[in-house]
């Protein structure tokens, strides 16, 4: 465990790193811009009772420069503000993945294997743990329901990023809609299934301020139920754990080991209990802000995967892309996707601290 906190606190120094370079850069190219133009100021006051033409073209030629100069100082100043922005202080954090197949039946199911395995390919592309610790299969060989721990470990990939595995996967949130000839027909007209993912911070422990009190948590035992053999009837591996506060259940019983469920389940619940907690303080924040933005809410339908036209559109951002197969294969298009996303939440955290400021 130890040696675990001591890689997430090296990790999360890399990232601050990360963070603070571009910072240092833009803030030291905007003072020189800052002293150009005042260099620039002070040769005009000097010119600025000249009367001869090679002076008045010196002139010219200094207000050329000082309009490039301003315009630059705006752009770098604009982007120094958009840096300082704070992130969310959960976004170095490990993650709990769940999907969970909506409408469509059978397709809808088979949708979801895809989408968890889109999230699998992309945690291998970056050296990320992707570990199921909770699966329900249907019959026609998707999933009606998965969960996962993704975490990153000592990942070098992991060491060039400005977040965490938590950071990277939460605009995954929402509700992920196929159109397409269901694969379960040979032929037939384009069909409209959906999906959800929950991508819930899963903290280290020391990395954020969030504690699970043991006593607060019922623990129960029982038999699993569905395949798994005699063992799985005969054995009280299952484990339930309800948090008695909110009402929060857990149950896990994909392993035989009772202790084994039992560490999984308490991840699961820490995770549920700790993203009930950021809801709270996010809805109380917006409520001091007066001020209304997207949280990736699950009943929110925030992409579609068009395959007839090989198409991927995210509703949030009203950004269009083609290259299913790069993107179903957790690709660099799942990149760009994610990019452009955490581009526009730091813009409306900028928007929101603007107003918040304004109104003091």
């Amino acid at each position: 465990m130890d040696a675990d906190n001591s890689q997430s606190a090296l990790l999360r120094r890399g990232r601050e790193m990360k963070f603070l370079s571009p910072v240092y850069e833009l803030q030291n190219k905007r003072v020189l811009l800052q002293e150009e133009l005042k260099s620039i100021d002070i040769m005009l006051s000097d010119l600025i009772s000249t009367t001869s033409e090679e002076d008045k073209e010196l002139q010219d030629l200094l207000l050329e420069d000082k309009q490039t100069f301003e315009t630059d100082l705006i752009q770098v100043e604009s982007n120094l503000l958009k840096r300082l922005v704070p992130m969310d202080e959960a976004d170095d954090c490990d993650a709990i993945l769940e999907v969970q197949a909506g409408a469509g039946g059978a397709e809808a199911s088979l949708f979801t294997q895809e989408i968890l395995e889109m999230y699998r390919s992309y945690a291998q592309r970056c050296q990320w743990k992707f570990e199921i610790i909770s699966t329900s299969p249907s019959e026609s060989g998707g999933v009606t329901k998965a969960s996962a721990i993704v975490s990153s470990g000592s990942s070098s990939y992991q060491q060039e990023q400005t977040c965490g595995v938590y950071g990277t996967l939460k605009h995954e949130n929402g509700v992920h809609r196929v159109q397409r000839v269901p694969v379960t027909e040979t032929q037939g007209r384009v069909h409209t299934s959906a999906m959800t993912v929950l991508v819930m911070p899963q903290p280290a422990d020391g990395d954020v301020d969030f504690k699970l009190n043991p006593a607060e948590v019922k623990v129960e035992t029982t038999k699993a139920s569905g395949a798994g053999g005699q063992h799985v009837n005969t054995t009280e591996s299952a484990i339930r754990l309800t948090h008695v506060p909110t009402g929060i259940t857990v149950v896990m019983q994909d392993e035989r080991s009772q202790h084994r469920n039992k560490d999984k389940a308490f991840k699961v619940l820490r995770a549920r209990l700790f993203e009930r907690k950021r809801q709270e303080d996010e809805a109380q924040r917006q409520s001091e802000r007066a001020q209304i933005r997207g949280h990736g809410d699950r009943s929110e339908r925030i992409r579609t995967y068009n395959f007839p036209t090989d198409r991927i559109s995210d509703h949030r951002i009203t950004m269009t892309r083609h290259g299913l197969d790069n993107m179903m294969q957790g690709g660099d298009l799942f990149d760009e996707f994610n990019q452009a996303l955490r581009d526009s939440e730091r813009e409306m955290r900028l928007m929101g601290l603007l107003k918040e400021v304004e109104s003091q």
